[in-house]
């Protein structure tokens, strides 16, 4: 072959390479996309996005299939979160039946992790008080929370702004409640009760802070067919469900509308309908719900909540119980009511990082006026003419600060606190005429010889008192109601004093 004639070959050999090099240049990400989407398809696959869902969350995940493209985003079916990894299936806390995420690949390139669409189909959960308490105290032993006594402190938004929402929650709760103070007949000054509404009530979340300019980029959060319920495994009564629920939430860029759809609440056997829309807005930093009025088995409720777009994504949430005469027949439609109210009004709020579950606090304020306590034994009542509760919640458990219920012959009064980690511990106060603290003693002694209140005098004549103490042990909660104050199990004398039926004595201390 002549010098010609090969460099014709080479030539060809050449323009061949090059083509061949071009089209697989071209068809690689086709190729690269075909080669994930079967790795996905794939237990191995899976069980990578799996571990990194698990690493986030603390929790156990099952994803049936996924795959992702470039123009259609990332595909999820059946996502399944459990309580622990040896869970049996009826573990399983949530489920989710499609996931369809929609990145911004622009967003993605310049480092920010943003979508265009995020769309959440059938979710639906079953969570126990129980599995919820477990999910609690194992976060707590892989980040243990300080509990001590609060500090006094200013609430200005000044102070939540220039500290950059690192005060919006405060978790800070007394490790033992403290004795709790009764003036004469277990009245309360008002001096006391103005600094209770002060300390309890009246302490606003606070403004979340601002989180940067607003930029043009939009995107939007969608949930369909939400249900989610909570229940006692403990006690089958105690039950709540939410069906029917979903939300268009919007994010980023300008100021937006969305919604936020309630279907159905039941508790228990009380079924509430609510069929309500209440409206959200985006306003450029920030997801608000303006206060929107709901009336839920026959309770009225104001709600308003604000959620910043901003590291942690710090919430702010209220729900007021305006002031309203009580009618508590929907919340037992099934039997007489146990206790009446005559008016009530409370203040709730909660604030938390929804990305940081150390950090948050919830504060409650409850007033009631004409509460009755109908006596299930023998059918008497006890009666108040005011009280109120103020509450504290957060990672490290909850407190009552301050429960106080007046009426003419008895009143009771007291705090307590439970912790994450199961330890809890109460004094209550008990003030009665001698008449009203004779009757209690007759009652205790009928369950058992070896109870006692022994109620001694107060300051006042026409008054006695007594301090009941209870306490968490290795057996259970304990009271100081035994002879000379000897502590006893608590569940068995709360049984015997209020059930029709009285249980043998022997059962009892």
């Amino acid at each position: 072959m002549n010098d010609s004639g090969a460099s014709v070959l080479n030539k060809k050999v050449l323009g061949l390479r090059l083509r061949t090099c071009l089209l697989l240049m071209l068809a690689s990400p086709f190729l690269i996309l075909i080669f994930l989407n079967l790795l996905f398809s794939t237990a191995f696959g899976t069980g990578l996005l799996e571990r990194q869902i698990e690493k986030k969350l603390g929790l156990p995940c099952e994803i049936k299939k996924l795959n992702w493209s470039p123009w259609a985003g990332l595909r999820v079916w059946e996502l399944e979160l459990f309580g622990s990894r040896d869970s049996p299936l009826d573990a399983r806390i949530l489920r989710v039946g499609e996931i369809k995420l929609d990145p911004s690949w622009i967003s993605l390139l310049k480092g920010e992790k943003r979508f265009e669409k995020l769309e959440v189909d059938e979710l639906s959960g079953e969570l126990s008080l129980e599995q919820f308490e477990e999910i609690l105290k194992r976060h707590q032993r892989r980040h243990p929370v300080t509990v001590r006594e609060p500090s006094p402190r200013k609430n200005t938004n000044k102070d939540l702004s220039d500290r950059e929402g690192k005060d919006l929650l405060h978790p800070k709760i007394p490790v033992k409640p403290q004795r709790p103070r009764s003036d004469e007949g277990g009245q309360k000054t008002p001096q006391r009760e103005s600094e209770d509404e002060g300390q309890a009530g009246s302490e606003a979340p606070g403004r979340i802070p601002d989180s940067g300019p607003v930029d043009d980029f939009e995107g939007r959060v969608i949930f369909k067919e939400v249900n989610l319920r909570l229940y006692s495994q403990a006690d089958p009564n105690l039950e709540v469900n939410l069906r029917d629920c979903g939300a268009t939430i919007p994010l980023w860029g300008q100021a937006r509308e969305g919604e936020l759809r309630l279907g159905s609440v039941a508790a228990g056997s009380c079924l509430s309908s609510l069929d309500a829309l209440l409206p959200l807005r985006w306003n450029g930093d920030s997801l608000v719900m303006d206060r929107n009025q709901l009336k839920i088995l026959g309770i009225e409720i104001e709600l308003e909540g604000e959620m910043k777009l901003s590291r942690g994504l710090p919430l702010g949430l209220r729900v007021n119980l305006p002031d309203q005469q009580m009618d508590l027949s929907p919340i037992f439609p099934d039997r007489s009511t146990p206790l009446e109210v005559g008016h009530l009004s409370s203040r709730n709020y909660f604030q938390a990082h929804l990305l940081n579950l150390r950090r948050f606090t919830g504060r409650s304020f409850t007033r009631f006026t004409e509460l009755v306590l109908h006596d299930p034994k023998d059918g008497g009542d006890l009666k108040f003419d005011r009280g109120s509760v103020a509450l504290t919640l957060n990672s490290g458990g909850l407190v009552v600060n301050d429960m106080r219920a007046i009426g003419e012959e008895d009143s009771i009064l007291g705090n307590a606190y439970v912790t994450m980690t199961g330890e809890a511990a109460a004094t209550v106060r008990i003030v009665s005429s001698p008449v009203r603290a004779d009757s209690h003693e007759n009652r205790i002694k009928q369950a058992s010889p070896s109870l006692t209140l022994q109620f001694r005098p107060l300051i006042t004549p026409d008054r006695e008192y007594r301090d009941i103490r209870v306490e968490s042990r290795p057996e259970g909660l304990a009271a100081n109601l035994g002879l000379e104050k000897k502590w006893v199990p608590l569940a068995p004398v709360v049984r015997a004093v209020l059930e029709k039926s009285k249980p043998p004595k022997q059962n009892l201390p």
